[in-house]
């Protein structure tokens, strides 16, 4: 054979050489391929690994406060409540403090009253007694001074001294001087009188102002359980709307604590997306690395079909001496 076999031989072997280079290119770019859609599909998963356990942690914390929270805020509605029931309480005891004090500054004050009323009948009852006393006095001195006269009288008769002139006008000053004394003993004892009467008056006008003490502090005593009633109410107020707030509150933290546990749910779902999306560029990957290794087939086939047509052409060239 000469230099022109020989030629075709080299050319069938550079093809056979040039096709296995091609088809091992491709079957490493396969491998690469394949090599990093399992390292890109690691990353990904360490990557939503990470930021599930992060997302958890943070959760967990979140869900922590709140049931702290909602303890707090029970604890607090269960003093409100308590405070309330203290506050109504005390307000009923205060009022019923308040009536039992007022009632027995009454029953004291009627019983001054009373005590006030005894004290001026009784100063009356003394007056009129004083007065009937003098008028007792007063007539038995008159008759005792009657009888001192006619004593006088009589005796002034049997020394023969007659009743005009000089002893008839000291008879005359001795019977003023007499009735001189009654008059002032009756004087004394209306002073006595109109003193007791004057007792029996401001006894009488003490036990009325009492009456009239009673009837202020009775209006006061009015004012005072509309008063400690309104404070009362005011306070009842005061705690359902502070228990009002608490609800509001624990509404908002159980509505927190909800949506945490919703957000568990959430934060699965999305470490599952992210792992589906680690499979699909494993899967992109392995793809393209199948398609690299089909390709690279395809160029050994091709290579072999070619090197085959070409020994093919080499026999029959041989056959008809194209060699020779």
């Amino acid at each position: 054979m000469g230099s022109g076999a020989e030629f075709a031989i080299a050319a069938m072997l550079i093809s056979a050489v040039g096709t296995g280079i091609s088809a091992y290119g491709q079957m490493q770019q396969a491998q690469q391929a394949a090599q990093m859609a399992a390292y890109n599909q690691r990353i990904q998963q360490q990557a939503a690994q990470i930021a599930a356990n992060n997302a958890m942690i943070q959760n967990e914390m979140a869900m922590r406060q709140t049931q702290m929270m909602q303890q707090q805020i029970a604890a607090q509605q269960q003093a409100a409540m308590q405070n309330a029931a203290n506050a109504q309480r005390m307000s009923l005891l205060n009022r019923r403090a308040s009536q039992q004090q007022f009632e027995a500054g009454a029953v004291a004050k009627q019983t001054n009253f009373l005590a006030s009323q005894r004290n001026a009948q009784q100063a009356e009852n003394e007056a009129k007694l004083v007065e009937m006393q003098a008028r007792e006095r007063a007539r038995r001195q008159r008759a005792e001074n009657e009888q001192l006269l006619s004593r006088v009288r009589a005796k002034n008769s049997k020394t023969n001294l007659t009743g005009e002139g000089t002893p008839l006008t000291i008879m005359a000053e001795t019977a003023g001087v007499m009735e001189l004394g009654v008059a002032d003993a009756w004087y004394e004892s209306n002073l006595r009188a109109e003193a007791l009467r004057q007792k029996a008056r401001v006894s009488e006008w003490q036990g009325r102002t009492q009456l009239w003490e009673t009837s202020i502090d009775s209006r006061q005593q009015n004012t005072d359980q509309e008063v400690l009633a309104l404070r009362g109410q005011i306070d009842q107020q005061n705690a359902a709307l502070q228990q009002q707030v608490l609800n509001y509150e624990m509404a908002a933290a159980q509505f927190q604590g909800t949506a945490l546990g919703a957000q568990r749910g959430i934060i699965a779902q999305t470490y599952s997306n992210d792992m589906n999306a680690a499979r699909m560029t494993y899967m992109q990957g392995m793809n393209q690395a199948n398609a690299g290794y089909i390709g690279a087939a395809g160029t050994v086939f091709s290579g072999l079909g070619s090197t085959a047509s070409q020994y093919g052409q080499y026999r029959r060239d041989i056959k008809m001496g194209y060699y020779s």
